[in-house]
């Protein structure tokens, strides 16, 4: 079996992120590619990083943030995961895309729902909010979520146009108004309108890496949420 693993490094990362990524690829029971793209615009690295494993047929792509760390959740009780690939590929492999359950820097779930069907100078899009979910109750059908660390199938690349990862600003010059959509976003977007299922699990979750700054005081303020997850 083989399984792609690739990140896309648009700036320089960090030592903890790099010794966490190194120890959950030394830890891949399978033949393992790795790949990474540099772009400085996030939709097209992650599109040409996907097309660069899809050259190389694996039975899995898997694309992991470089501010992401992963944890396995049991029993109330969360520790970093090197083991996420292997653990994915065993217990997940039925699922077209699914990925950790992801916070982001304020522990809000970076995971939603659609609402409403909107179109907007011709193109269809949805409505979104945020999904809460109770960490440790297995997986569950989502809409979109942040890439954090997601698993797919290669063979949902094939059922939805490239490019897969697209960054959208859209003006209407009719009704003066505009349209902001990510690059996660708008792949989910895709992936509802093609008939591709989304899931997560609320068994791994992701966290973003702690972030310092010095006040005006002297002062240094740490926005770390590993700190807040475990108290």
């Amino acid at each position: 079996m083989r399984v792609a693993l690739g990140f896309s490094a648009r700036y320089s990362v960090s030592a903890n992120w790099t010794v966490v990524f190194a120890n959950i690829a030394r830890n891949v029971r399978y033949d393992l590619v790795l790949g990474h793209d540099t772009h400085f615009a996030i939709d097209i690295s992650r599109s040409r990083l996907v097309h660069a494993f899809l050259q190389l047929n694996p039975d899995y792509i898997f694309l992991i943030d470089t501010d992401i760390f992963p944890f396995l959740c049991r029993d109330k009780k969360c520790e970093i995961f090197y083991d996420v690939v292997n653990y994915f590929i065993e217990n997940y492999s039925k699922y077209d895309v699914i990925g950790v359950y992801h916070m982001n820097k304020r522990l809000e779930p970076n995971v939603y729902v659609f609402t409403e069907k909107r179109n907007f100078a011709g193109f269809e899009y949805y409505d979104y909010k945020p999904l809460k979910l109770e960490i440790g109750t297995g997986v569950h059908r989502v809409d979109a979520m942040g890439i954090g660390i997601v698993m797919f199938k290669p063979e949902v690349f094939e059922k939805i146009p490239y490019p897969w990862f697209r960054i959208l600003h859209l003006y209407d010059q009719e009704s003066k108004t505009s349209l902001e959509m990510g690059e996660d976003i708008y792949f989910f977007t895709q992936c509802k309108q093609h008939n591709i299922p989304v899931h997560v699990t609320t068994d791994v979750i992701a966290l973003h890496e702690a972030v310092s700054y010095l006040t005006p005081d002297g002062r240094v303020f740490v926005v770390n949420p590993f700190v807040s997850f475990n108290t």
